[in-house]
C-alpha cells in the first residue's frame, strides 16, 4: 500500500471510533479547535475538521512538524508568484507615478502648457459665442415688432366700409 495512505486510513479509523485527540500542546489549534491531532504508527496525522484534509506530521525535537503535500504546495507557489507580479506592477506604477507631471506613461500625463492654452481659447469662444445668442435674443424683445410685409395683389390693404 502507498506509505501515505496508510496513516490516513488508520487516522480515520480512530477518528471513527471516537479516540481522544493529542493535547493542544502536540499542534491542536486551542481556539478555535479546527485541527486534530492523531498518533499513528509512522507519526502523528493532522485533521482538519473544516475541509477533511488529513497531513502526514512527525515529532522532532519536541515540535510538531506537518508537511504540505504537493498539490497544497503547489497552490501556495502559485499564489505567492501572483502576489510578487502584483507587488512588482504596483512598485513600477508607483515609480512612474514618482517621476512628476507629463513624465512617466502617457495615460497619466497632464497636459501641457499649450494643450491647456488652446483648451482654455476653445472655451472662450463657445461661450462669447453661447453669450451672444442671448443678446440677440435680448435685443429682439426689445425692438417694436416690424410691420407685415404687403401682399402684392393688394388684398391686406384695410379698406373703409
Amino acid at each position: 500500500m502507498n506509505r501515505t495512505f496508510v496513516p490516513m486510513l488508520f487516522a480515520g479509523a480512530v477518528l471513527a471510533c471516537g479516540s481522544a485527540p493529542v493535547s493542544a500542546q502536540d499542534g491542536a489549534d486551542p481556539a478555535s479547535g479546527r485541527y486534530v491531532l492523531e498518533k499513528s504508527d509512522e507519526g502523528l496525522v493532522r485533521l482538519d475538521t473544516l475541509t477533511g484534509e488529513m497531513t502526514v506530521c512527525e515529532q522532532k525535537s519536541g515540535q510538531v512538524v506537518c508537511k504540505l503535500p504537493a498539490d497544497e504546495r503547489r497552490a501556495v507557489n502559485e499564489h505567492i508568484a501572483d502576489l510578487e507580479a502584483r507587488i512588482d506592477a504596483l512598485e513600477d506604477r508607483v515609480a512612474a507615478l514618482e517621476t512628476g507631471p507629463g513624465k512617466g506613461s502617457e495615460k497619466n500625463a497632464l497636459p501641457s502648457d499649450e494643450e491647456l492654452d488652446e483648451a482654455f481659447n476653445m472655451m472662450e469662444k463657445f461661450i462669447y459665442h453661447f453669450f451672444d445668442v442671448f443678446k440677440d435674443l435680448d435685443e429682439r424683445k426689445e425692438r417694436p415688432p416690424e410691420p407685415k410685409p404687403l401682399d402684392p395683389d393688394g388684398d391686406d390693404i384695410p379698406r373703409k366700409t
